[in-house]
């Protein structure tokens, strides 16, 4: 080969090193992410429940557990983070290992509502998490005390204009779902409603059984007792279609206010650098037990229903309620801290 020749190829080389070298840790990378999906897990695995025991998030995070365990052959270890609102789980989830051994368990409220209602977080909820799978849904339900002046939402509406004090209604706490799906509610139709937040959705459903208060922005299985006792009714449901747990219950479309949507739904997450091909095992994982017979009953059973996503489709619905539920946020201009 002729020297210059040599030199050009040389140079050539040099040029192309950065772009060879780019590709050549792209392909590690891919490649260590799939070992890591094969060997995944090496060890118990910890999911990271943002709320008490007993709530929706707890209830999804130990049945769906309890299944991978058996399909791991590994621990499955229920821990929960609370406090905060649920940013000191978000928190420590963010800043976990990204080996899929620590598995988050949020609610739509942590992606897209909290994180705008915050002034500052420790995390950002757009870089520093990687979501998985959409795992459970609760229906959301307007309910009122047996005696209250009305009994559908067109008759709460009248009432509450004709009112100069408004409607009292309850709900679980400041800045949740339930608190945002209520004042959307009014932004739609003009209600005069007033916020009364409570530490939970049972306590708020108590308060409504009992007089308190006579209408709730309630989880469906916050208001089921209470309906069951005959103490309160339900006017409507907020999601799209008619809950399992109440059949004849109305959605708010078909009880005359279109528009006004939103359930109470957890998914899987991960932090953010957690490999792809991790990510992808773990939501065909997740995926698979929902789909097994006696967790559906188990969930119906408490009110929720069985979730199941790529990962796409709940990063696209993180992001299209987000848009949502921040014009709420800024109408009334939440502040949390």
């Amino acid at each position: 080969m002729r020297p210059m020749t040599i030199r050009i190829a040389q140079v050539v080389a040099w040029a192309l090193r950065p772009a060879l070298m780019a590709v050549c840790a792209a392909v590690l990378t891919l490649s260590s992410g799939f070992v890591a999906a094969q060997e995944f897990p090496s060890r118990p695995v910890r999911f990271v429940s943002l709320y008490p025991p007993g709530g929706v998030t707890d209830i999804a995070s130990r049945l769906i557990g309890a299944k991978l365990a058996e399909l791991w052959k590994q621990q499955v270890i229920v821990d929960n983070r609370v406090g905060g609102g649920g940013t000191i789980g978000m928190d420590f989830v963010a800043k976990s290992a990204p080996d899929g051994h620590i598995i988050g368990f949020a609610t739509v409220a942590d992606f897209c509502i909290i994180p705008y209602a915050y002034s500052k977080l420790g995390y950002n909820v757009q870089r520093d998490f990687a979501p998985i799978v959409l795992a459970t849904e609760t229906p959301l339900v307007w309910a009122a005390h047996r005696d209250a002046p009305f009994n559908t939402l067109t008759e709460l509406i009248a009432h509450s204009k004709s009112n100069a004090a408004g409607v009292s209604y309850g709900s679980p706490a400041l800045g949740s779902l339930n608190h945002i799906i209520g004042e959307q509610f009014a932004i739609l139709t003009g209600a005069n409603l007033v916020h009364v937040p409570y530490k939970g959705g049972g306590p708020a459903g108590t308060a409504l059984a009992g007089g308190e208060i006579p209408l709730g922005m309630l989880a469906a299985s916050s208001a089921a007792p209470h309906v069951k006792a005959g103490r309160v009714i339900v006017l409507a449901v907020t999601s799209k279609k008619r809950a399992v747990l109440g059949p004849d219950w109305p959605t708010a479309a078909e009880a005359g206010v279109p528009g006004s949507e939103g359930s109470q739904w957890v998914l899987a997450m991960a932090p953010a650098a957690t490999p792809r091909a991790l990510i992808e095992k773990i939501n065909a994982d997740i995926n698979a037990v929902l789909k097994l017979a006696d967790l559906r009953e188990k969930l119906s059973a408490v009110g929720s229903e069985p979730g199941g996503s790529t990962v796409e489709e709940i990063t696209a619905r993180i992001q299209r309620e987000t848009i949502e539920y921040r014009k709420v946020i800024d109408k009334i201009k939440l502040k949390l801290d």
